[in-house]
């Protein structure tokens, strides 16, 4: 059954699901980014600053890490750690998730991904993977 709780949603983009919360997390306020880019959409429907982090102007898709993504977490993921394009061409922030769940240590520029031929490439979606297999 769906229940809508008539809160106004602040010109969300994209949805992503917060494991350690167990909330969901929204791109918000575009095209301005301001005065935040992610909300958390609490059990209740209320909504919640996710982050203040601000002035991201592209239309925000992300992805954070789950516990199904078990190589991931290997390797030095923690789950909730969620990832997105910064608005330059090939860079990927990331936001590290606190024990409480809530954000934590923003880098603006955790990768620069190039192409061939030292091509910046535009990152404009961030891909869950939930088979945990890179190729």
């Amino acid at each position: 059954m769906i229940q809508v709780n008539g809160t106004p949603f602040n010109a969300p983009i994209a949805p992503e699901h917060h494991e350690p919360s167990g909330t969901l997390l929204l791109s918000v306020n575009y095209p301005s980014g301001n005065p935040y880019v992610f909300e958390r959409v609490l059990f209740n429907g209320s909504h919640v600053p996710f982050s203040s982090l601000s002035g991201l102007t592209n239309e925000i898709k992300m992805a954070s890490v789950r516990s199904l993504h078990i190589s991931s977490i290997a390797q030095g993921f923690k789950v909730g750690d969620m990832f997105t394009g910064n608005g330059n061409d090939g860079e990927v922030l990331k936001i590290e998730t606190n024990p409480d769940g809530k954000d934590g240590t923003i880098t603006r520029t955790w990768v620069k991904l190039t192409a061939p031929g030292g091509y910046e490439m535009f990152v404009i979606s961030a891909i869950t993977n939930h088979t945990a297999v890179v190729q």
